[in-house]
């Protein structure tokens, strides 16, 4: 989990600094690639919701609200207009919608770290006690059949 959390946090700082030198240019052929890849970025990034349910278990609704915010800021207004003129406020709000997600997700990668430490525990626990268990099985069994070797010894030789 921690990786797809980290591919995220990635593509949010690269859409975070796309959309922060288009919104703080005016309209030219230079940002036309800028939207390009802007809209690629927004469509990545949509993409995790798909896996919110498993990266973000109890923050979800805050996750999926927070990446419409950040979705909206890049991506509304006069975004794709060839009359846009350098929004400054709307740079500033990409880029405060974009640090509010990657709070979120550190806040997940942090969670899902800990979880790891616990099941990693446990495993080691489990590991230990069926090493113990099996050592004591073999007592037990030679325990067992210990007295049914002795007797073979004492009885074989009057047969």
């Amino acid at each position: 989990m921690a990786a797809q959390i980290n591919d995220l946090l990635k593509d949010l700082k690269q859409l975070e600094d796309l959309a922060t030198d288009y919104w703080t240019q005016d309209a030219c052929d230079e940002t036309k690639i800028l939207e390009v890849k802007m809209r690629g970025l927004t469509f990545a990034i949509a993409g995790y919701e798909t896996l919110g349910h498993l990266l973000f278990r109890r923050d979800l609704d805050a996750y999926n609200h927070r990446v419409d915010t950040l979705l909206i800021a890049c991506t509304g207004g006069t975004f794709e207009t060839s009359d846009r003129k350098a929004d400054f406020a709307r740079a500033v709000e990409v880029r405060e919608c974009a640090a509010a997600v990657a709070a979120l997700a550190r806040k997940a990668r942090q969670d899902s770290a800990g979880m790891s430490a616990i099941v990693w525990t446990v495993y080691r626990w489990g590991k230990s006690c069926l090493k113990t268990t099996r050592g004591l099985l073999n007592v037990i069994v030679d325990g067992l059949l210990w007295p049914v070797d002795w007797i073979r010894k004492i009885t074989l030789p009057l047969f």
